[in-house]
């Protein structure tokens, strides 16, 4: 194709300015901590249970992570809740041991907690007791708790977006009747 016209030429001149914030401000503006965050590996508990361990907490600490989310990724669909009760099914046991490993090592570190519940194979009851033990029992106050955990997956978790959508809203209404401030994330 024939060239376009010369429409005009305009230099651009891109500078950097590491010592100003956005729009000239005097100094850069500090990012909230809860936008970075880290996956704590259940499956290498190890590392923090039944306490810390001292070179995992100092390289993990050094990062500054604003939330720790846990049990990871997937297997966070996988776990029954020890205290649970009927109805769940899972291929490992979460007991009240590992949660205040885990909580003790997110204060450790100055993160935020963030606990994934199980809606694949768990219940409203044993995650509404999972949420009791954290808050009520143990004062924790985990205030962020994300409910399931890549439900798209052909895994048989859920038969679609309207299911899971129906699941969401009865495990939020059971952990909002344990903690009316608790936050819900989403997958």
């Amino acid at each position: 194709p024939a060239p376009a016209p010369d429409a005009g030429v305009f230099d651009v001149e891109v500078g950097i300015a590491p010592k100003r914030g956005p729009k000239g401000k005097a100094a850069p503006v500090q990012v909230d901590r809860r936008l970075y965050g880290m996956n704590i590996a259940d499956w290498e508990a190890g590392n923090y249970s039944p306490a810390p361990r001292p070179a995992f907490a100092s390289l993990l600490g050094a990062l500054h992570p604003g939330v720790l989310r846990w049990p990871a990724g997937h297997r966070s669909q996988e776990y029954r809740w020890e205290r649970g009760g009927d109805g769940q099914h899972g291929n490992w046991t979460l007991s009240p041991a590992h949660v205040d490993a885990f909580v003790s090592l997110a204060k450790l570190v100055g993160a935020e907690p963030l606990v994934a519940i199980n809606v694949k194979r768990g219940t409203e009851a044993a995650a509404k007791d999972l949420l009791h033990y954290m808050n009520v029992e143990k004062g924790y106050g985990v205030k962020y708790l994300q409910i399931g955990n890549e439900p798209d997956l052909t895994d048989d978790m859920t038969a679609g977006p309207h299911v899971y959508a129906d699941q969401l809203n009865r495990f939020v209404d059971a952990l909002r009747s344990v903690d009316p401030n608790v936050k819900i994330i989403g997958p």
